[in-house]
């Protein structure tokens, strides 16, 4: 037998000596080893008496960090979910409406600050650019962006708020409005431009009942009478016919979405309070105003938005979702509680 043979022998017999005799394995596994040195095999083996397996141990888990936790709780703590948290108590005041629009503002602010921020990059890439007499084809692709961004943040200023609001709630008509027969083309065709910047459950509401459109010098919305639908007009031929569609269509909404009118109705009384009622035509003489149209001033900027109605209608959801979509009348500059009322209705009724 060479050496290779012999230490590959003695290794063997190691190996059978460590589990011949062993307790443990006397115990646990039985005598596995025949006199002849050969493995039994383990299916006849039995457990010696008082033999207890050992049992498995489920490991506990170790708690998630507060990184990860935080990471899987990013919906629940971002505005939406903040929002979420704040509809689920009810928009049951004119205050609820405006807690909760001035996070849907803050957001649009947000939005709009990115903008202006990429803009004036560019602009000022532009500008060195242009001083060094550099007009190749990067200087035009950045002059393309600038202007887009521009447009964006001033014209296209109804997209950024419709896009913030959609992430709270569906806009835009999943149906079609019911129209009256005779109704003016032109006029249905401007309504359902604007309707994708209104919540969809709004526009269900109103599809159920018929909308008459017809041509008008001056715009309005009368609702269903005996035997006649509702009625909205205005004029198509205006370069202001998708503001007016947009200010009568929250007419509209005052009729058929309940809880509008009674949140426009604290906001009202709660900002006029003590105001004297004062004709419109005294405030904005050569307008045709007639001797009944009056109003309450307040510190609106119009005052228009403070006009007195003796039915179930106020300006002020109308004249706001003017100025917040199309940011009419100064009012995303100097009117902040109102901008966050309007918001807040949109988002939560």
């Amino acid at each position: 037998m060479n050496t290779l043979q012999t230490k590959a022998a003695k290794l063997k017999a190691t190996i059978q000596q460590k589990h011949l005799p062993g307790r443990h394995d006397q115990m646990t596994h039985g005598n596995r080893y025949g006199s002849d040195g050969n493995l039994k095999p383990r299916t006849n083996w039995k457990p010696p008496d008082g033999y207890v397996p050992p049992r498995h141990q489920k490991q506990k888990r170790k708690p998630k960090s507060k990184e990860k936790r935080g990471k899987l709780n990013l919906r629940e703590n971002s505005w939406q979910g903040k929002i979420k948290e704040m509809l689920a108590k009810g928009v049951k005041t004119d205050q609820d409406a405006i807690q909760i629009g001035g996070i849907v503002r803050a957001e649009i602010e947000k939005v709009v600050a990115e903008k202006d921020s990429r803009a004036t990059k560019i602009r000022d890439e532009l500008i060195r650019k242009s001083e060094n007499r550099n007009f190749d084809d990067e200087y035009k692709r950045l002059e393309d962006e600038y202007y887009a961004l521009l447009k964006e943040i001033s014209n296209d200023h109804s997209v950024i708020v419709a896009d913030t609001l959609s992430q709270v709630r569906p806009l835009g008509n999943p149906g079609a409005q019911k129209w009256a027969k005779g109704s003016n083309k032109k006029v249905k065709e401007v309504v359902t431009e604007v309707s994708k910047y209104l919540p969809s459950d709004w526009l269900e509401k109103s599809n159920t009942t018929e909308m008459l459109t017809k041509k008008s010098k001056r715009g309005y919305y009368r609702k269903s009478g005996y035997a006649s639908p509702a009625q909205i007009a205005m004029d198509v031929a205006s370069s202001n016919v998708n503001k007016t569609a947009i200010h009568e269509m929250g007419h509209r909404f005052e009729n058929v979405v309940p809880g509008i009118y009674e949140l426009e109705k604290q906001f009202y009384d709660r900002r006029t309070a003590g105001e004297p009622v004062t004709k419109l035509k005294d405030m904005y003489p050569g307008y045709g105003y007639g001797d009944s149209e009056v109003a309450k001033k307040d510190k609106f900027t119009n005052s228009y938005m403070g006009k007195l109605y003796k039915d179930r209608f106020y300006e002020i959801f109308s004249m706001g979702l003017e100025g917040v979509f199309l940011k009419t009348n100064d009012l995303w500059e100097k009117d902040q509680e109102y901008v966050d009322f309007v918001l807040g209705v949109m988002a939560g009724v």
